[in-house]
């Protein structure tokens, strides 16, 4: 059985949600003639599609790639902020990288598959913090 395409409205649905993460304002702008409850209704739909899902992936890294950001960077970012204080508006440029992320959905936990039984340690981020507020690897 062949896969079913997305429609040229749903691919610009997926496209701005890459951007966005907000499923009415991409809806409202994939489907302009819609009313804001009904964006928010199919939105919602939409986002539970698999090939959906697919998609805004894909256009996530497109978009990952087309501005050569990695997660790496934008970490690097964030310490060179958090370690300069020297800014007067720093809460802008920490805002700034938080949406970024966001946008690029560098900010999403990463998914592992596993089989069989798994013994998972937990580990309370407060008894892996040093003195000085640098983090160890666990």
């Amino acid at each position: 059985m062949a896969t079913k395409q997305l429609n040229d409205k749903q691919l610009e649905f997926c496209k701005h949600y890459a951007l966005t993460n907000n499923a009415v304002k991409s809806y409202l702008l994939a489907y302009p003639n819609v009313e804001y409850t009904t964006a928010g209704v199919n939105g919602a739909k939409l986002l539970k599609n698999a090939r959906i899902q697919e998609e805004i992936a894909k256009q996530k890294e497109l978009s990952a790639r087309q501005f050569n950001i990695t997660k790496e960077e934008l970490i690097a970012d964030l310490i060179e902020i958090k370690d300069s204080q020297k800014s007067k508006n720093s809460h802008a440029s920490l805002k700034a990288i938080e949406q970024l992320s966001k946008m690029l959905g560098m900010n999403e936990p990463e998914k592992v598959e596993h089989s069989g039984n798994q013994i998972v340690t937990v580990i309370k981020l407060t008894e892996v913090i040093k003195d000085n507020g640098t983090t160890d690897k666990a």
